[in-house]
């Protein structure tokens, strides 16, 4: 079929207001498209109206026809320079679309051939395959079949040629030309590398294991470990096991030539001395030592040709660590195989994070050459010194990296910090104050029978402080047995009643465990350790975490408990939302592309409704109306009242004219996501919460809470939505999970609220699931992953955004909320998020715009 278009004219003015004439203008797709049989073209461009300058016109595809949430990216420029860059969306419509743009003031950057390069073969090899499968299901025969993949497979080979120009594009090109001759040299290196592969020694640990190989003419061997000796096969002399062989031919056997170089150093006085000629490979290797084929030596004696002995190297070209050509690392971290065996092989002691990847060691296991791989930041080190960040690069601001451990109230800390000057290390115990243990003498309590063993479930009440240790509780004077009549809940702070009695009025005396958080920091030029406290708390420390001063490094958060430590959260890695070493890109480019049209609308000041569909963490409240959005118990300061009377009175609230009064407060994460786009954007967001608490994603109801499904309560929001959808951009924020954590039917409920809430014109967000307090007993950590992961793959699969709450509130990860799994969730201590983490989960909605 021929491809539908629409034409687009561009009123294009200079910064002064007038016409502006003689300019280039280009749309480029942010996401390989095809219309039923037809493959979209990546590239648009418009020609100046000859009859009016500075006026713009040509055909353009609309790129809201499949409704898939792509856009276009405009490029106006001149005499090689970016004028302006702006997001286009084309309508399908009869007659001229029209759009009135004005250059950016200067000064303005170039435009470099090579860029171009990289975005089209970014767009064409992210989704050529997902192309091929559209273009092929959309066609009805077997001749537009095979054409329609033909052309998609010539796409698909253009984006190939393209990504290797544009990787291989010198630093600093300003043309494409650079660009194709940087690209022609890193084909001839692979040709040389191909050439060469058959010529790679082998590497064993023993003799035994080498003898029976049979290897090629010239090629070379070594073994690395093996204290015996054997008669050399073709000179007939006694040699050592270990050392460097090559193959006879004659002789059909490997003969030994000389001793491994590099165990020869096993010493470790001598290999301080191999330490400082190894200490330069950060910065003169990639210049001076790159061998055949595009490889970077890192460990390894090389000859006058630069040829890898040990064959540990470096491919410059595809960025990589190869062990005997074998990729080992490559951009992702280390592949399966070699992360779970090299420990075993080594048994290297180092520390937990560090993975051993190159080197000998002696019979101690302690590492000779040290190569690591630190698997908390993604760096490969040699002698301790970073060579690769998680992608290649270094940070370009001080970067600190850390180990700390407790005994107490004291914390050791081990620090290096990396600037653009070089990197210092710093290793220090710091002694941190004890939190409180006051002693409480005859708490009045109601000791209620209960066999429930999860804190949530159990009915009695919270004793004074979460913590306790040291529990006695007597009845009228008389001590009660613990174990026989009660129980003690130490993590949480409640008991439980063992006898099947009525309720008993008993006295409770226990310790108490104030807690608090304290911050340990590194200075960012003479990396000294401080410790900055937070403050003394009952049980809600988390919402009076300290934070860094001015040119201090945040390194841990400190979960301090009476008077030990319970949790050291590692903060050094994260910078904003982003974790050092760790590539979100896809799932940004994904969310950007589903959201691409209420970002335009975002920028262009547009008006924005924003609807929450959920369940309480949404509604901040519990058995809301399903007729209507907000309301007197939605986003209701009721939904803190755990919290001691200084907290809540220390959060804003609101009257919301609903006749409830001001008891309404703007903390969840859509109230935030208003905010930021009002302030940041100039957007007026309608914000309209259908959350009702205690429901899942499900159909039927709990209760008289209806569930997301329930086609009653689904139907009012679909309306409201449809109604919104006709004169703005609607985004819609999912956030369902809680309440069926560990559920196999998430993911088929969220896709079917997704399709339901696109067919109106909403554009949908799924949120990811809170982590539940640790000691609530709510939902364990495995089946709160399973329900993330669902969500995940329900977002993907339908179209929607999608915000990871598992990536940042994992074990590995808990550093960006600075929070022990102990004080998530706070507002209930089982499954609310409290007012310091609302903020922390609302800035990664937020980043969906930002970002």
């Amino acid at each position: 079929m021929t491809l539908a278009t629409r034409t687009l004219r561009l009123h294009l003015l200079s910064t002064l207001g007038a016409p502006f004439a003689g300019a280039k203008v280009t749309l480029q797709l942010s996401a390989y498209q095809a219309d039923e049989s037809d493959i979209v073209p990546l590239n648009w461009e418009l020609t100046e109206d000859p009859l009016v300058p500075g006026d713009y016109v040509g055909p353009i595809w609309p790129n809201t026809r499949n409704d898939s949430g792509t856009h276009y990216d405009m490029l106006v420029q001149a005499s090689g320079q970016q004028l302006l860059t702006e997001l286009v969306t084309v309508t399908v419509a009869a007659g001229e679309a029209v759009l009135k743009s004005k250059i950016n003031p200067p000064p303005y950057p170039p435009v470099y051939g090579a860029a171009k390069a990289v975005g089209d073969a970014n767009v064409f090899a992210d989704a050529a395959g997902e192309s091929a499968s559209r273009a092929i299901a959309a066609v009805a025969t077997i001749d537009e079949i095979a054409e329609d993949y033909g052309t998609v497979a010539a796409a698909a080979a253009s984006a190939s040629e393209s990504a290797v120009i544009a990787g291989s594009a010198k630093v600093g090109a300003v043309s494409a030309e650079e660009g194709a001759e940087s690209a022609k040299s890193a084909a001839q290196a692979f040709a040389e590398a191909a050439q060469s592969a058959a010529s790679i020694q082998k590497s064993v640990k023993t003799w035994p294991e080498l003898s029976p190989i049979v290897g090629a003419a010239g090629q070379a061997a070594q073994v690395i470990a093996d204290a015996g000796t054997h008669v050399d096969p073709v000179s007939g002399a006694t040699v050592p096991n270990t050392g460097q062989y090559l193959w006879d031919v004659p002789a059909s056997a490997w003969t030994w030539v000389r001793p491994d170089l590099v165990s020869t150093k096993a010493d470790k006085v001598e290999l301080a001395e191999t330490s400082s000629d190894l200490a330069w490979a950060k910065n003169s290797l990639p210049l001076s030592r790159v061998a055949p084929g595009g490889l970077l030596p890192l460990v390894g004696v090389t000859n006058a040709a630069l040829q890898v002995q040990a064959p540990a190297a470096y491919n410059i070209l595809r960025r990589r660590l190869e062990v005997n050509g074998v990729p080992v690392l490559d951009a992702v971290g280390l592949t399966a195989e070699m992360a779970n065996s090299l420990p075993t092989l080594y048994s290297t002691p180092l520390p937990a994070t560090k993975i051993p990847l190159i080197g000998i060691t002696d019979p101690a296991g302690n590492m000779q050459t040290p190569v690591t791989f630190d698997v908390v930041t993604g760096v490969v080190e040699v002698i301790g010194v970073p060579i690769s960040g998680g992608e290649g690069t270094q940070d370009a601001l001080p970067a600190a990296v850390a180990s700390a451990s407790a005994s107490g109230l004291n914390v050791t800390v081990d620090c290096r910090i990396t600037r653009l000057s070089g990197v210092s290390s710093t290793q220090a115990t710091l002694a941190l104050g004890s939190a409180g243990t006051p002693a409480v003498v005859d708490e009045a309590y109601t000791l209620k029978y209960s066999t429930a063993l999860a804190w949530w479930q159990n009915p009695n009440a919270k004793l004074q402080y979460r913590f306790v240790r040291g529990v006695t509780v007597a009845e009228g004077g008389v001590p009660l047995v613990e174990g026989v009549a009660y129980a003690v809940m130490l993590e949480g702070g409640k008991l439980r009643g063992l006898v099947n009695t009525a309720d008993r009025a008993v006295q409770v005396s226990y310790t108490g465990l104030q807690q608090r958080y304290d911050l340990i920091c590194a200075d960012g030029m003479t990396g000294a350790l401080s410790v900055v406290q937070g403050v003394n708390r009952i049980y809600d420390a988390e919402e009076f975490m300290p934070q860094e001063p001015a040119g201090k490094i945040a390194l841990f958060s400190v979960f301090v408990v009476g008077d030990q430590v319970l949790d050291i959260l590692p903060v050094y890695a994260w910078q904003g939302t982003d974790f050092r070493g760790r590539s979100m890109a896809r799932l940004q480019r994904h969310n950007r592309s589903v959201l691409a049209p209420a970002i335009a609308a975002a920028m262009r000041a547009d008006d924005l409704t924003l609807v929450g569909y959920g369940d309480s963490i949404t509604a901040l409240g519990g058995a809301a109306s399903h007729t209507a959005p907000n309301g007197p118990v939605r986003d209701n300061i009721s939904f803190f009242t755990n919290y001691p009377a200084d907290v809540i009175l220390s959060i804003p609230t609101f009257d919301f004219g609903d006749g409830a009064g001001a008891v309404h407060v703007k903390l969840g994460w859509n109230w935030q996501l208003k905010s930021w786009l009002e302030s940041a954007c100039g957007s007026a967001v309608d914000y309209q919460n259908f959350g009702i608490g205690g429901s899942s994603s499900g159909t039927g109801q709990n209760g008289d809470r209806l569930n997301g499904l329930n086609p009653t309560r689904l139907g009012y929001a679909l309306d409201a939505v449809e109604a919104a959808a006709a004169t703005r951009r609607v985004v819609v924020v999912l956030a369902f999970g809680m309440n069926e954590l560990g559920s196999t039917d998430t993911v088929a409920n969220v896709v079917a609220l997704v399709q339901a809430f696109k067919a109106v014109g909403a554009i949908p967000v799924v949120m990811g699931v809170p982590r539940p307090c640790s000691y609530g007993g709510f939902g364990d950590v495995p089946r709160w992953k399973f329900t993330n992961d669902s969500l995940y793959v329900a977002a993907i699969s339908s179209g929607a955004a999608f915000v990871p709450f598992a990536s940042y509130l994992d074990d590995a990860f808990l550093g960006y909320a600075r929070m022990s799994p102990r004080s998530l969730c706070g507002a209930a201590n089982i499954n609310h998020p409290g007012p310091s983490e609302f903020g922390r989960l609302s800035q990664l909605l937020i980043d969906l715009f930002r970002n």
